[in-house]
């Protein structure tokens, strides 16, 4: 038999059905285990086990409550430790800090990228090819020859197949930059 400090952080009440349909409740405590230096632990409480008195107390208990747990071996598998003994304490021990514990409850995010911004990003991605296709055309070109045959590409490249394809660029209205 042993006791350990505990200070509540969480307690939760849930309902379980064993296999012959009969229904029992179940008291999860998620506390501080003062004893091993402020250990955040989970323990599963079953109300056909626990004392009543002891179930009582810790379903009424608030977040900082602390108590003192007696507990032995399990008599089956001297596995798991049972609680068989609580007692309130009033003032808890002095290097045990405030509950730093919070449940969080907001919604988990998606974190994938909606179809208005994959289409952005998409848009993007088509721009920045064809201003490299139309620069390795057009080398040394001035820039605003340049973005002029990448916004005619893009043009191509974003117009729908059933539409006349856009003006072609005249080979005689590119400038000579050919050294002979």
């Amino acid at each position: 038999m042993s006791n350990i400090d505990i200070q509540v952080l969480y307690t939760q009440e849930k309902q379980g059905t064993s296999k012959t349909g009969k229904t029992y409740q179940i008291l999860e405590v998620t506390f501080k285990n003062l004893t091993m230096g402020g250990k955040a632990e989970s323990k599963q409480l079953f109300d056909f086990v626990v004392d009543k008195s002891m179930w009582k107390t810790l379903v009424e208990s608030k977040p900082g409550d602390t108590f003192t747990i007696e507990r032995e071996k399990d008599k089956r598998e001297g596995k798991y430790w049972d609680w068989v003994g609580i007692a309130r304490q009033d003032n808890p021990p002095a290097d045990s800090p405030a509950p730093a514990f919070i449940v969080n409850k907001t919604a988990p995010r998606s974190n994938y990228e909606t179809p208005e911004e994959r289409a952005i990003k998409q848009r993007y991605i088509i721009r920045q090819s064809c201003l490299n296709v139309a620069v390795q055309i057009t080398p040394g070109s001035p820039p605003e020859a340049v973005v002029k045959m990448a916004k005619e590409f893009e043009d191509y490249v974003l117009s729908p197949f059933d539409t006349p394809t856009p003006a072609a660029i005249s080979v005689g209205d590119m400038s000579d930059d050919i050294p002979f």
